[in-house]
């Protein structure tokens, strides 16, 4: 029996790239063959998962694969340098020609032809640009059994793959195809799996979580027990002994309606955290994108959010510099953002990609402008977040413990952790200050502990713990 190859894996970009690197740990680890490790130093093989999404996220990839190339050139233990993901998809020939330490490019869904792959390379063969489809077609009944790499008490089940949508300024149709909703039974099979394995928080991501099911109807990809959407998902999931937090990503407001929300909210497990990719305030910018709906729209789905769940936390996407964007457009922006008051706000700069239609749009603006927009609406959310975040000083909230923090001097232990209001790796935290008695046994990381919240920042928020 040969000896394991040690693989180590860099994982960029969104959470559904998290989930294609656990999937091919998790087909690598399966075999036997090959032995995953957590240091670049320790790798005969280096991994790496690119984003291409933007044009901030190609330039981390590219700094990424530049710098694990080293871990070659300079003699080190690393034989082999893949590269895959939607970076690779979308330009994988060029990486291989301008980047010579790449022995492997391979498009997303690459965990089938990974294994392989890496066997030529360690052999002496490079692989080259392989397996970049046109169109990738994810077999999306046929996934490999993942190694979870967050931490075990918070997981990700990616629902869907691809989109439908036909945003002008975006690529991930032309990367990752057309919409296509994961088979129920195979969905409930995993969560358990993944809650077996000690998760207490499930994290549901998609293109458009909400659009989910809408391609199981009429024979295509049998239902069971009734799922045929997300609150049937929803509610099913919930029945999981053990797990204790549902959390939807990636839903659209303009899919969302009133009969939804209230079928949602049966699922006693769904946590009141909405996630809108909003992209603009302005009418002329949303049909300008070729967005779903506008404003006024957006506002009829927020203001329903609010009927049924009075306590829920809106986090919202949105884009400054637009081709089109004049100062009009992004005054109107800014107000859209005063008369919603989003709990939180992810703000993007727009990135001229090529291959999409507004790239090719009259009315590109300056980089300098983008800027200038970008620092004011992050100005402006950070005064809305503290305020929002404030607003919960002296209530109870539930937390799910993420870490323990470094000692100081004293009896208080401090940790940090999340309630439903925030998001893993996107949103601030929840410290948490533990004065236990010699009498109470200390919180550990994966509990879930009430707490009195004591003050908040825009990002952060202190509570203490009160019961365990």
């Amino acid at each position: 029996m040969r000896q394991a190859v040690n693989v180590g894996f860099i994982s960029l970009g969104c959470p559904k790239n998290t989930v294609d690197t656990e999937e091919m740990m998790g087909h690598l680890a399966a075999s036997g063959n090959y032995r995953i490790v957590s240091q670049a130093g320790e790798a005969d093989v280096l991994v790496i998962n690119t984003c291409g999404f933007i044009e901030a996220a190609k330039r981390e990839s590219i700094e990424t694969i530049i710098e694990m190339a080293r871990h070659k050139d300079s003699g080190g233990r690393c034989r082999a340098l893949v590269v895959t993901g939607c970076l690779a998809q979308r330009y994988g020939d060029e990486l291989a020609r301008e980047i010579p330490e790449i022995d492997v490019v391979l498009g997303v869904d690459a965990w089938s032809s990974l294994d392989g792959a890496i066997d030529r390379a360690l052999r002496g063969g490079s692989a080259g640009a392989s397996g970049l489809a046109a169109r990738p077609a994810y077999d999306l009944s046929r996934r490999p059994k993942r190694l979870v790499s967050t931490a075990r008490h918070s997981a990700y089940l990616r629902i869907a793959e691809g989109c439908d949508y036909r945003c002008r300024f975006c690529i991930i149709p032309q990367l990752r195809g057309p919409f296509r909703s994961r088979p129920p039974k195979d969905l409930l099979v995993e969560a358990a799996a993944l809650v077996e394995g000690g998760a207490r928080e499930l994290v549901l991501v998609a293109q458009d979580t909400a659009y989910y099911g809408h391609d199981l109807a009429g024979g295509r990809g049998a239902t069971q027990r009734g799922i045929h959407d997300l609150p049937s998902l929803l509610r099913a999931l919930s029945e999981l002994d053990g797990l204790d937090w549902l959390r939807v990503l990636y839903v659209y407001p303009t899919r969302l309606n009133a009969r939804m929300l209230e079928e949602m909210a049966a699922a006693r497990k769904f946590v009141p955290y909405f996630d809108l990719p909003v992209q603009h305030g302005s009418d002329r910018v949303l049909k300008a994108m070729g967005r779903l709906g506008g404003s006024r729209e957006v506002l009829s789905a927020i203001r329903q959010i609010r009927t049924v769940f009075p306590d829920a936390c809106l986090r919202a996407s949105l884009m400054v510099g637009f081709p089109g964007e004049g100062e009009k457009e992004f005054s109107e922006l800014l107000q859209f953002m005063r008369t919603v008051r989003f709990d939180r706000v992810g703000v993007f700069r727009y990135s001229r990609e090529e291959g999409t239609p507004a790239a090719e749009m009259p009315g590109q603006v300056p980089e300098d402008v983008k800027e200038d927009r970008y620092r004011r609406a992050m100005a402006l959310q950070a005064g809305l977040s503290k305020d929002a975040n404030k607003a919960w000083v002296g209530r109870k909230l539930d937390v799910l413990v993420d870490s323990e923090l470094a000692p100081e001097p004293g009896p208080v232990r401090r940790l940090a952790g999340r309630s439903f209001r925030e998001a893993p790796e996107i949103d601030g935290k929840i410290l948490l200050f533990d004065i236990a008695s010699d009498q109470e046994r200390p919180v550990v990381p994966g509990e879930i502990v009430r707490a009195t919240v004591l003050d908040a920042g825009s990002y952060d928020t202190f509570a203490e713990v009160e019961s365990r």
